[in-house]
């Protein structure tokens, strides 16, 4: 645990984001690596150590194919990037996902990315954006539940 905890914190930090502390983070990795819909992988260096990993949920769809991925994270630490980790990583989760029986895999980066996006699309990844409903654009829309609980 103590390497993937290290990585979520160092991309944490990356995002440049302050939340959630170190403790919530290192308190919500065990119930998910023994969730079996969920998988974690880390990449490892000759020397063992850790340098990038990835967080992928796999799940049913009613609308969709039977079984689905979604690519949470990918993570590489800096001084590990421009080595094809990144690839390496993703292309082994997208093995998992075949043989966990998925149909597709997603995964969302942020449009200011070009690093990333050309990754994706060098690995067979295509943006999407979707038009229904009179030519309406799909949305992604979030709501914390967090601020409600008190």
């Amino acid at each position: 645990h103590a390497s993937l905890l290290r990585l979520a914190l160092a991309f944490r930090d990356h995002l440049k984001r302050t939340e959630p502390a170190d403790e919530a983070v290192a308190a919500a990795l065990t119930p998910l690596i023994e969730d079996p819909a969920i998988e974690f992988c880390l990449a490892m260096e000759s020397d063992g150590v850790a340098i990038g990993y990835t967080y992928t949920r796999f799940f049913r769809s009613l609308w969709g194919a039977p079984w689905e991925a979604h690519l949470e994270d990918l993570f590489v630490d800096g001084a590990a990037r421009r080595r094809g980790t990144g690839r390496a990583l993703v292309e082994f989760v997208t093995t998992r996902a075949r043989l966990r029986g998925c149909a597709s895999i997603s995964l969302n980066t942020n449009e200011a990315n070009p690093g990333a996006q050309a990754l994706y699309r060098g690995l067979g990844f295509e943006p999407a954006v979707e038009e229904s409903m009179g030519g309406g654009r799909e949305l992604y829309w979030y709501r914390s539940l967090l601020e409600e609980a008190g």
